[in-house]
C-alpha cells in the first residue's frame, strides 16, 4: 500500500476528506469558484441569522444540494440511467432552492434585491449540478451521500388541551368544495410511469383539488378556545406563532411512499390547535391519505406533529360522494373514523399550502419561518412539534413518518 494510498484512507477514516465542493472553492476556473463561494457567503448569512430552513437537509460535499428520504430511497433508480441520474439531480436542486427561496426571505438584513440573489443561487445551483454530474467519481459520491440523518428523540408530550365531558358543543368541519372524480385522479396519477424516478407529480393546482377529494370530515367537541383550530399567525415581538381559530384551515402537502417497485402519492393534512400542555406553543394533528396508482385510498394513518402517538387505520371502502368522518376527543386525539356521504356540514375548513408555513409575513412586515432552525416550532418546549421531515415516531429516534418505506414496512400491498 502506497503512501497516497494511506493519506487517503486517512482523510476518510477522520472526515475531513475534500468534497467536491471543496475542489470547487479552489478550482482555477473562475465561474465555479465564484459559485462555490457564493453559496458559502449565502450559508453563513444564513446561519449567523439562524434562518436555516430544516425541512430537508442538504446533502454532505454538495451544499447546493438537499434530499427527502423518499429521494433517498430511489437511489439505485437514479443510478440505473444517464435520464434518471438527470432527473435525481433536478430534483435535489429543486428541494435547495425552495429552501433557499425561504431563507433569503426570513433574512432580517439583505443588501440588494433578494429575487436577484435567488436567481444567482438558481444558476450556480445548475453550474455546479452540472459540474458534478459529469463525472462519474462525483456522481457516485452524491448517491452516496444522499441520505437523510435520524432526527434525536424528543420527550413524549403529557398530552393536548382535555375537553371538559359533557360541556362544549359538538361541531362538524367538512372540507372544501373543488374536488376531482376518481377516474380523473386515476389518469394523473398514471402520467408518473413517464418519470424516470416514478414519481407522480402533480401541478399545485391539480395537487389542491385531490387534497380535497380525500380531504375528511372532522367531528370535535368545541368546549374552549383550545378547541379550536386555525391557521398560524404572528404576533408582534412574539417568539411562538399563535393559532387563529376564526379562520379554520388545514394544512396541505405531497409526500410519497413506496411499494415495491411503485410510487404512492400521499396527501398529508396538518391541523393546528392550540396547547394546553406547552403553554403558549401550539400544537397539531397530522393525517395523512396514501392513495394506491389508481387514486383510491390504501391507507389512513395520523399522529401528533411532535412525532408522537402514531396509528395506522382501517380504510373503509368509500362509495361515490362518501368521504371519511374523524371525530376527535378529549385531548383532540382521534376516537373513530368512519365515513360520511355528500355535505355533511355547514360549517367549512379551508385548504392551504403547509410551505405558507416556513415564511410567514410579521405584523412587522418581515417574514419568519414558524419552525427554528433544529426542526421544532419556534419557541416550542419539550415535546414541541415539529417540522415535516423531522418527526421520528418513537422515543429512540426512528423510524420517522416521512420514510418512504414506512406502510411497506407494516402492510403486505399487491399493487400491479
Amino acid at each position: 500500500m502506497t503512501k497516497a494510498t494511506i493519506a487517503g484512507l486517512m482523510l476518510l477514516l477522520c472526515g475531513c476528506a475534500r468534497t467536491p465542493f471543496d475542489a470547487h472553492l479552489a478550482s482555477p476556473d473562475e465561474p465555479l469558484r465564484a459559485c462555490a463561494q457564493w453559496y458559502e457567503a449565502i450559508d453563513q448569512a444564513v446561519d449567523a441569522a439562524g434562518v436555516r430552513d430544516a425541512q430537508y437537509p442538504r446533502v454532505q460535499g454538495f451544499p447546493y444540494l438537499r434530499v427527502s428520504r423518499y429521494l433517498s430511497s430511489v437511489r439505485d433508480h437514479a443510478r440505473a440511467s444517464d435520464s434518471a441520474m438527470r432527473v435525481f439531480g433536478d430534483r435535489l436542486l429543486e428541494l435547495d432552492l425552495e429552501a433557499r427561496r425561504y431563507e433569503l426571505q426570513n433574512l432580517p438584513e439583505w443588501a440588494g434585491s433578494r429575487e436577484a440573489a435567488l436567481k444567482r443561487t438558481a444558476d450556480c445551483g445548475r453550474l455546479l449540478r452540472d459540474a458534478d454530474l459529469a463525472k462519474p467519481q462525483s456522481r457516485e459520491e452524491l448517491l452516496a451521500r444522499a441520505v437523510v440523518p435520524d432526527d434525536d428523540p424528543s420527550p413524549r408530550p403529557t398530552g393536548g388541551a382535555a375537553a371538559t365531558p359533557g360541556r362544549g358543543q359538538v361541531v362538524r368541519f367538512a372540507p372544501p368544495p373543488g374536488g376531482l372524480p376518481r377516474s380523473t385522479i386515476s389518469g394523473m396519477l398514471a402520467l408518473a410511469r413517464l418519470d424516470p424516478l416514478g414519481q407522480p407529480l402533480l401541478t399545485d393546482r391539480a395537487f389542491e383539488q385531490v387534497a380535497a377529494t380525500h380531504a375528511p370530515s372532522f367531528e370535535l367537541v368545541v368546549a374552549s378556545d383550545y378547541d379550536r383550530f386555525g391557521e398560524l399567525r404572528w404576533r408582534r415581538r412574539q417568539a411562538t406563532p399563535y393559532v387563529d381559530g376564526a379562520e379554520p384551515v388545514l394544512y396541505i402537502q405531497p409526500a410519497y411512499a413506496r411499494a415495491g417497485e411503485r410510487t404512492l402519492l400521499q396527501i398529508v393534512y396538518t391541523m393546528w390547535f392550540p396547547s394546553a400542555s406547552s403553554p403558549g406553543s401550539p400544537d397539531a394533528l397530522v393525517w395523512r391519505v396514501t392513495l394506491s396508482p389508481e387514486g383510491e385510498p390504501l391507507a389512513y394513518d395520523a399522529m401528533r406533529a411532535c412525532g408522537c402517538a402514531h396509528r395506522f387505520f382501517a380504510t373503509p371502502l368509500a362509495a361515490k360522494g362518501e368521504r371519511p368522518l374523524v371525530r376527535l376527543g378529549p385531548g383532540h386525539d382521534i376516537e373513530s373514523v368512519s365515513l360520511v356521504r355528500g355535505n355533511d356540514s355547514l360549517v367549512r375548513y379551508g385548504l392551504r399550502s403547509y410551505d405558507e408555513l416556513r415564511s410567514l409575513r410579521t405584523l412587522e412586515g418581515a417574514h419568519r419561518s414558524v419552525f427554528g432552525p433544529g426542526g421544532f416550532v419556534a419557541g416550542g418546549g419539550a415535546g414541541a412539534a415539529r417540522q415535516w421531515g423531522r418527526q421520528p415516531t418513537d422515543a429512540a429516534g426512528r423510524p420517522h413518518f416521512d420514510d418512504a418505506d414506512l406502510i411497506e414496512k407494516r402492510f403486505s400491498l399487491v399493487i400491479p
